[in-house]
């Protein structure tokens, strides 16, 4: 079981400074994106014109449709067009957000994009005082931004009131995340039903990811608030838009046999596809699996 929650439990990227943000060009992220799920040539051409503000309006929807599915590149996507007021406003909070969010779905970008984002005062300086303020989106970001470590100003015991107070207007991601919390014991002691609770909430207020969060816990036997069945189906359903927490669980499924009849095989090649796309979650059950079949002989040894 130990094994188990290591291999599951998310691990956060190192952000070096070899990756600089500004490499990362809105085409690059554009490209990552439409590399993240198959897509026909007339689907791919029809994301293209998001990179110069053209794409038409079922575009974009398709767009937050697959990021409210948990896929990080179509997150970060958002998030870059939010910052360069493509089709889309132009709101930092709301791309700080985005990117923040997508760090916990193994995004490969969201981390430095946050990073260079709040590098600028005046967004930080705005994040605090729409907290203060009472908007749930702000108090959100500022708690998560905690986590990470990438804002010091609050102590833990206030980033938790910061997410349970968006948790209480029925903010879903902060939500989620208080789930996460008592799932890796963060801030609080950890508890697996507790978790649960937070994320059939969020659920009910149709957050896709929280649905995903209660779906993996299912397979993977953390949780019955969801039958094996049902949870399957919703995590081939959220993979299908990109969501690499999905393919993970999934993944897991396959190489376990949760549910289903174990092909190791299928675990590998899932397990490649997201590591791929930078799920470090991914590459250290690859990593895992590889170690069961070296041979205990002297001669294999690392």
């Amino acid at each position: 079981a130990e094994d188990d929650d290591t291999d599951w439990a998310p691990v956060l990227l190192d952000f070096s400074a070899r990756n600089r943000t500004e490499t990362i060009g809105t085409r690059q992220l554009l490209g990552e994106f439409l590399a993240s799920v198959p897509m026909s040539a007339g689907d791919s051409a029809a994301f293209l014109p998001l990179a110069d503000g053209r794409a038409q309006p079922s575009t974009v929807m398709r767009l937050h449709r697959m990021a409210r599915h948990g896929n990080p590149e179509a997150m970060v996507l958002l998030g870059r067009l939010m910052t360069e007021g493509r089709q889309l406003g132009n709101d930092r909070l709301q791309a700080a957000s985005l990117f923040a969010t997508s760090v916990f779905l193994e995004s490969a970008r969201g981390g430095q994009l946050l990073i260079a984002l709040i590098r600028d005062t005046a967004l930080r300086e705005r994040i605090a005082r729409e907290a203060y303020g009472g908007n749930p989106e702000a108090q959100y970001l500022w708690a998560v931004l905690h986590a990470l470590e990438f804002d010091t100003r609050l102590a833990p015991a206030q980033a938790l009131d910061m997410l349970k107070r968006a948790a209480g207007q029925d903010h879903g991601k902060a939500l989620v995340q208080l789930g996460l919390c008592f799932a890796s014991g963060r801030w609080v002691e950890r508890d697996e039903r507790r978790a649960a609770t937070f994320w059939k909430h969020a659920a009910d207020l149709h957050d896709e990811e929280a649905r995903v969060r209660l779906a993996a816990a299912a397979i993977l036997g953390r949780s019955d608030v969801m039958g094996t069945r049902d949870a399957l189906e919703v995590c081939e359903e959220a993979a299908a838009q990109g969501s690499i927490l999905a393919e993970v669980a999934l993944a897991a499924s396959y190489e376990k046999g949760l549910g289903r009849t174990a092909s190791k095989g299928v675990a590998v090649r899932m397990y490649r596809e997201c590591a791929v796309r930078g799920s470090r979650t991914a590459y250290g059950a690859l990593r895992r699996m590889h170690e069961e079949l070296r041979p205990d002989d002297p001669l294999f040894a690392r």
